[in-house]
């Protein structure tokens, strides 16, 4: 009997991946918690596959990545992104993610997600392989991505997509003058003159969906 740990602050969210693990899985014992409150106590048990939507501060979802290695060294970990981000999909599985998948995935793909990585395979969505399949065979770089901190993608990634100076702080907990500085820092790295600029780049090096 397989047991699972969903890992999710939105109640439908969770809801939905529930029933898809009792479809494909109907003995299962499943359990969900939400981010939170993910503790010792909350992780006392060690499950089969922890399942999660990466939200947008990639230092937040490592931090309760590595908390699940710490409890459990040999996790599988399967989680939903919201796009096929090739940057931050390299990102995750570097840091031992199982299974990335993109938030549109269909219920039989889940399931199958989930098998995969019970089997100790990995599984990437169809959306997220092509992007990376078309990062090789155009030999796109990365270099200039690179360059950029762990915090500069995430601001770059959050202006690409359209989002304000104060959505920005309000989601990643910095100041306005520290977005300001980030922002300004993207640009002069990037070689980029304003938002439009920005989003291009974005595009074209798979840091945001076209």
């Amino acid at each position: 009997m397989y047991h699972f740990l969903i890992i999710e602050k939105q109640p439908v969210i969770a809801a939905g991946i529930k029933s898809f693990l009792a479809t494909g899985f109907p003995s299962a014992k499943i359990k969900d918690v939400q981010p939170n409150h993910i503790n010792e106590l909350s992780l006392k048990q060690e499950f089969d596959a922890y399942i999660f939507s990466i939200g947008l501060v990639v230092s937040d979802n490592d931090e309760l990545i590595q908390n699940i290695f710490k409890h459990q060294s040999d996790a599988r970990i399967i989680v939903f992104a919201n796009e096929a981000n090739t940057i931050f999909a390299k990102h995750y599985l570097r840091a031992g993610v199982k299974g990335y998948l993109s938030k549109n995935t269909t219920k039989n793909e889940f399931i199958s997600a989930v098998a995969v990585v019970l089997d100790n395979k990995v599984y990437l969505s169809d959306d997220i392989k092509y992007a990376l399949t078309s990062d090789f065979i155009e030999n796109k770089t990365t270099n200039k991505l690179s360059i950029l901190s762990k915090r500069e993608l995430e601001v770059a990634s959050m202006l690409a997509k359209g989002l304000s100076n104060n959505e920005i702080c309000e989601i990643t907990k910095l100041h306005s003058s520290s977005v300001g500085t980030y922002k300004a820092r993207i640009f002069q790295k990037l070689n980029v003159k304003n938002i439009i600029e920005l989003r291009h780049f974005a595009t074209v090096n798979n840091l945001v969906s076209g």
